[in-house]
């Protein structure tokens, strides 16, 4: 490693750096907006401009998440896989999952079955917690994306970027809701 790179990373691991800081709670703001606004039950019906405004705001959401992938992408494309760090965050989803089930039984807000229980004890089998799996797949796969990364200019790197991030936040924000997705509100129609 020579000098610029260990500069480099001593400054990411070492140095607050507030413009991420302030990017990551930008991402936070538009994360919670497009949660807020899956409380609306009118959501995607009505008026055309309701209809374009709730793609916008979940628009926020996904770009929201890519933003805090990227941040991550950043601070870990220098550490070293492990497989530990796989299991740590896999029981910990457990442990919380579990611990939601039997709360939101204990308050009469759900009631226990047999696919509750399978759901509350494999939630990352079962992208119970899509996130939480999205993360752990892509933890797995990090020492691939890292090395492919690194083997491009800083051009390349640039024009990938914008292209990823044109394709997985823009235009997905505006085939998410087609008909043709297949999310969770999509399911029944295919069946």
């Amino acid at each position: 490693m020579n000098k610029l790179e260990e500069k480099t990373v001593n400054k990411k691991s070492n140095t607050r750096q507030s413009n991420i800081e302030l990017l990551r709670i930008v991402a936070m703001i538009m994360i919670i907006i497009f949660h807020m606004s899956l409380t609306e039950k009118t959501m995607y019906t009505g008026s055309t401009e309701k209809k374009i405004f709730s793609t916008i705001l979940s628009g926020l959401g996904l770009i929201g998440v890519n933003i805090f992938v990227l941040i991550t992408g950043y601070f870990q494309i220098d550490k070293e896989f492990k497989a530990s760090k796989v299991l740590k965050i896999w029981l910990q989803t457990v442990f919380y999952s579990i611990i939601i089930v039997l709360t939101c039984k204990y308050f009469n807000i759900i009631k226990l079955n047999t696919k509750t229980l399978v759901f509350a004890f494999m939630p990352v089998t079962y992208s119970k917690y899509w996130f939480i799996s999205s993360y752990i797949l892509l933890y797995i796969f990090s020492p691939f994306i890292n090395k492919f990364a690194k083997s491009l200019s800083k051009e390349e790197y640039k024009k990938f970027l914008i292209l990823i991030t044109i394709l997985f936040s823009v235009a997905y924000t505006f085939m998410y809701h087609s008909e043709y997705s297949v999310g969770e509100s999509n399911l029944g129609k295919l069946a």
